[in-house]
Parts: structure tokens; C-alpha cells; sequence
């Protein structure tokens, strides 16, 4: 007796992303590149070609996402208190 197929008859892949935004993921190709081209496939001239396309990469990458803080305008404007927040005192007299 064969176990019933419990999938059904789609097809899925698995597969791991990276953590960096999808406008970035070429970075990671042009590191690995660099690391071929100094190493198993040794060429200055392609390896110098991806090390100058990795540090662009790199530099578009600490202007889009580097900041850490946002700078938010609020003009003049009172801040909400939120008064289940405040501690008061209330007597019964």
C-alpha cells in the first residue's frame, strides 16, 4: 500500500533570500566575482572591472539605506497627551 500524496500535484522551489533590499542583491555576484577572479580564474583586468562595479554598488547602497536616524518636520504643533498615561489625584469630598 503506497502512502497518499499529501502535496497534491504542485511544484514549489525553496530557496534562501538575502536580507538585502532586491536592488542590491548584483552586489553580492560582483564580491563573489571578485573573489574568483583573484583566486581560481586569476584576472586583474575582469577582477579590477567587478571590484570597481562591487565599490559603486556599495557606495549607491550606504546613501540609500545608510542613514539610521529620519528627519520628520512637525512645525509647531502640540503633542498629543495621552491623559490614561498621567497619574492624577482625585479625592472624594
Amino acid at each position: 500500500m503506497n502512502a497518499p500524496n499529501i502535496t497534491g500535484s504542485s511544484t514549489y522551489t525553496i530557496g534562501q533570500m538575502p536580507l538585502l533590499q532586491e536592488d542590491f542583491h548584483d552586489t553580492i555576484i560582483y564580491g563573489i566575482l571578485m573573489s574568483y577572479y583573484t583566486t581560481i580564474g586569476k584576472d586583474p583586468d575582469r577582477f579590477k572591472i567587478f571590484k570597481d562595479m562591487y565599490e559603486t554598488r556599495l557606495l549607491l547602497m550606504e546613501d540609500y539605506l545608510g542613514t539610521k536616524s529620519i528627519q520628520v518636520d512637525l512645525e509647531d504643533t502640540v503633542p498629543l497627551l495621552n491623559p490614561n498615561l498621567m497619574p492624577f489625584k482625585t479625592s472624594i469630598n
